[in-house]
């Protein structure tokens, strides 16, 4: 058989080529026109040497054709123009069999028309040299088609599917060796075996693009040695297995897979992103294997839902929220193996799982912010020995019914703890429990420095989405640092009862800044209560009340944010809220400069609170800042 490459200057030289190499029980025969298309395959006249046959190959090089009458059969199927131009083959209702392959070439343009259109074929290749003017294309409006055997499409026009069905029984490679397409806008296609996008050769670059209908594939590989890209808008996308080596993105339609999976490597971008759209998945791997490059998921809208999470299972990964809703129905896990490890970034959004490791046997990290969403329903949080956690002010974890474990030693890579608010929902038969893990430095407020320091440890109250008060047991079960068994504490800058909630100490100390009691009951058990030492004033907590909290006064006072991320371990309110009306404001000046004033003596120098005072509150402030000038 002739190569797909071969340039022939003069169709009637080729003929005689084809008529030398032809196969034994067969002749090579060959389409002679005419342009029009309107010479239908039955037309005898147009073929030379015969009207091929079921033992005879069909090669359409010149010309166009129709397939309107009969059911023809032949071994091999060829369409392709190697001048430059295009030939054309337009089938209508009737069916096209081919035993051996449908081979479409430079300028070759098949048009299957209609619902009664199929065709049939043992294998498909599309593909064109070097250089081509006109890839060639397959356009299914309508109809069906089946390839037995494997198939590969190496053209950038590729393959479009604009209705009927498609249905592939073997391996099909789009982009092996060069640039492959195919667009499915409607119909529905079935891929049986493996579906490879740019999968085997570095040359490689398979693209898929679903707009609408049905997408199903036992297997799909997206990229490999070479690029490789699903890109999906709409319609519906039903697979057993689905591997990113490349990027798949979702911004419309629905995606089940019972195995998803998003390797890392060495090429490619590594990519499950999702902006719109719903994908219900079964065991979800991102980093699933060591590979040189990170796994990455980006849930940026839409709705993600997967029975299992492994995100870094035995390679790298990383998964960012940024908006959407993620829900896990067993659980998630950063960090599986040996060696892995996982990030999961929450900058918006809604991430809700029943139960969450971070760091199991491999490292894992939790990125927080106060535009997302955290809730862990119904089991635990356990953060691992090889784990982290960074937050911004604000953040919030919501446990409903649901343990908080502490099993680090690691402090250090705990300090923002103390930017977090930990809110405990609803009890159930067993009360949830919270990890104690600080080491015991006493009352000051240096203690509170980088010592697994809650920021916010609140039990709501029976409500809309709680069925009932939340009780919490606290417990030190894990050694998380260098003192003995048991003898951790819990501190925690603002504690906020519920009404009719229960924290129970059981024989723990807790140390806290701030106390707010809406009607909950404290069960020592042989533990107990400790408020730490506050001055008020001190805002930057160094156990004095001077110049040097000026600065800082201002920040609390103009910015909480900056102020809470600067001095992490402090409860802003606690130190700030001079005037007792609950809040850091411009109530607080004045006790702020007396407090200043009774403290610091001669040299206290407050000018930089005057622009931050209204008019009729800075008439009141001229007298104590003229006093404290003339004392320098």
């Amino acid at each position: 058989m002739i190569q797909r490459f071969l340039t022939v200057p003069l169709w009637a030289t080729l003929i005689l080529i084809l008529a030398i190499t032809g196969r034994a029980g067969g002749v090579l025969c060959v389409w002679t026109g005419p342009s029009d298309a309107t010479a239908d395959w039955s037309d005898v006249s147009r073929w030379s040497p015969r009207l091929p046959g079921s033992t005879d190959e069909a090669w359409f090089i010149e010309g166009n054709a129709t397939l309107t009458s009969g059911d023809p059969t032949v071994t091999f199927f060829s369409l392709a123009n190697y001048d430059q131009s295009t030939t054309s083959f337009s089938h209508y209702a009737t069916s096209l069999t081919t035993t051996s392959t449908v081979q479409i070439s430079d300028g070759g343009i098949y048009w299957m028309h209609d619902s009664n259109a199929s065709l049939t074929a043992a294998a498909i290749h599309m593909a064109s040299s070097p250089g081509a003017v006109f890839r060639p294309t397959f356009m299914q409006l309508d109809g069906s088609v089946h390839i037995l055997g494997r198939g590969w499409i190496d053209s950038s026009t590729g393959y479009s599917m604009l209705g009927g069905d498609f249905r592939a029984d073997d391996m099909l490679e789009i982009g092996s060796t060069s640039s492959g397409q195919f667009s499915q806008f409607h119909g529905e296609a079935r891929f049986n075996d493996f579906l490879l996008l740019g999968y085997y050769y570095a040359k490689g670059n398979g693209n898929f693009d679903l707009w609408d209908g049905t997408l199903h594939n036992w297997s799909a590989w997206v990229g490999g040695a070479g690029r490789g890209a699903v890109e999906q808008h709409g319609g519906t996308h039903d697979a057993e297995y689905l591997t990113i080596i490349d990027r798949y993105e979702m911004s419309g339609g629905t995606l089940t897979a019972d195995y998803l999976r998003v390797r890392g490597g060495a090429v490619g971008e590594h990519r499950y992103r999702q902006d719109g759209g719903a994908a219900s998945l079964g065991q979800l791997y991102i980093g699933e294997t060591v590979a040189a490059g990170q796994a990455k998921l980006d849930l940026d809208g839409g709705d993600l839902q997967a029975l299992t999470l492994f995100l870094g299972y035995q390679g790298h990964g990383v998964m960012t929220q940024t908006a959407g809703e993620y829900h896990s129905v067993h659980g998630a896990v950063l960090g599986f193996a040996a060696g892995s490890s996982g990030t999961l970034k929450l900058q918006g959004g809604q991430f809700r799982t029943p139960a969450m490791v971070v760091g199991l046997n491999g490292q894992g990290r939790v990125e927080l912010t106060a535009d997302a969403g955290l809730h862990i329903n119904g089991q635990w949080a356990r953060f691992g020995p090889q784990s982290s956690l960074a937050a911004t002010p604000g953040s919030a974890i919501d446990l409903h019914a649901a343990d908080f474990e502490m099993t680090s030693s690691d402090k250090s890579a705990f300090k923002d703890l103390s930017l977090v608010r930990l809110r405990m929902h609803e009890s159930r038969p067993a009360d949830p429990q919270v990890e104690v893990a600080g080491v015991d430095g006493g009352r000051a407020l240096p203690a509170f420095k980088d010592n697994f320091t809650l920021g916010t440890l609140e039990l709501l109250p029976q409500g809309q989405d709680d069925v009932m008060p939340a009780s919490v047991v606290l417990v030190d079960e894990s050694v998380n640092g260098p003192t003995p068994p048991g003898s951790e504490v819990l501190y925690v800058k603002h504690l906020i009862l519920g009404l009719d909630t229960d924290l129970y100490l059981n024989g723990r100390k807790v140390y806290y800044q701030r106390l707010t009691d809406l009607g909950g009951t404290i069960h020592l058990d042989g533990g107990s209560l400790i408020q730490a030492d506050i001055f008020l004033g001190d805002l930057n907590g160094d156990g004095l009340v001077n110049v040097q909290d000026i600065n800082p006064f201002i920040l609390a006072l103009t910015s909480s944010p900056a102020y809470e991320q600067q001095f992490y371990w402090l409860d802003r309110v606690a130190v700030g809220d001079l005037s007792g009306d609950g809040a850091v404001n411009v109530q607080d000046i004045n006790p702020f400069i007396a407090a200043l004033t009774a403290s610091s003596g001669p040299g206290a120098d407050t000018s930089s609170l005057m622009a931050l005072v209204p008019e009729p509150v800075g008439l009141g402030l001229a007298p104590v800042l003229l006093i404290l000038r003339r004392r320098r």
